[in-house]
């Protein structure tokens, strides 16, 4: 019931950006001095639902993928990859054909503004210059919606519109920076047991809140509420001297969207 893929297949590539909700599961190994694995001090788990899929995610390659990160109450995600890298994605077919997919791998995150953000944001915008048909097998059964990458004829438009979204998302107000993920091992499973809802609109009420809270108001929440962990970890480096002198993010180069976009088609 469930198959593992060293990288990720074309028709799953396919079935992650046709979704509109994706989850994210991060955290740390606990603390070798805890005398009990419940103990207070062990490092909490963290998932997260992450909306307006279709505009966030970004696959680069069959091993690189990318989301936008909205800014929120925490910031766990960002705070477990600094201290441990460990990261699992996940979406799964509410409508049509039954289906999981998860990606297992190890990620950084990168501010908006650093170099590493600024590398994606170039790539993404250079992507449907460079569109080709590297996942063009329609005879995959997926999970089809109205959205253009999923069956579009002209599979270059279609990359073009899914790079406007994402650029225009990144440029919001509300958009904190971006989590690059390694891809290290994804796999489809049934989800039969998966209920079937349909889908009504994308919420814009957090686009809403950044917008009223206006770039001052969204640096004084950052401040408050996303440099440290619920655990105390670092987790925004901007927001906190001390969480700077611990920064441990990749270098932009290490990130890197070599050849055609794995979107290309999708």
């Amino acid at each position: 019931m469930v198959t593992f893929y060293d990288e990720l297949p074309p028709a799953l590539a396919r079935f992650l950006l046709a979704q509109h909700l994706f989850f994210v599961a991060s955290g740390t190994a606990p603390d070798a001095s805890s005398s009990s694995p419940k103990s207070s001090s062990t490092p909490r788990i963290n998932v997260s639902p992450k909306g307006h899929a279709r505009a966030c995610l970004w696959l680069a390659s069959p091993r690189r993928a990318a989301y936008l990160d909205l800014t929120g109450s925490g910031a766990e995600t960002a705070a477990h990859l600094r201290a441990d890298g460990r990261v699992t994605l996940m979406a799964c077919a509410f409508v049509g054909a039954p289906r999981i997919v998860r990606l297992f791998g190890t990620g950084v995150y990168a501010e908006r503004g650093s170099p590493e953000f600024e590398v994606l944001l170039r790539e993404v915008a250079a992507a449907a210059g460079t569109a080709g048909d590297t996942a063009d097998d329609a005879g995959d059964d997926i999970n089809k919606g109205e959205d253009d990458e999923v069956d579009a004829a002209d599979s270059a438009a279609a990359l073009a519109r899914r790079s406007r979204r994402f650029l225009a998302l990144a440029s919001h107000a509300g958009c904190r920076g971006a989590v690059l993920v390694d891809v290290q091992l994804a796999a489809s499973s049934c989800g039969y047991a998966v209920p079937q809802l349909e889908f009504r609109a994308d919420r814009e009420t957090l686009k809403q809140w950044a917008e009223n809270k206006g770039e001052a108001g969204l640096q004084q929440y950052r401040a408050e509420k996303n440099a440290r962990s619920i655990d105390g970890l670092p987790a925004l480096p901007s927001q906190s001297a001390a969480v700077t002198a611990t920064r441990a993010a990749a270098p932009a180069a290490t990130w890197s969207f070599a050849g055609p976009s794995f979107v290309t088609g999708l």
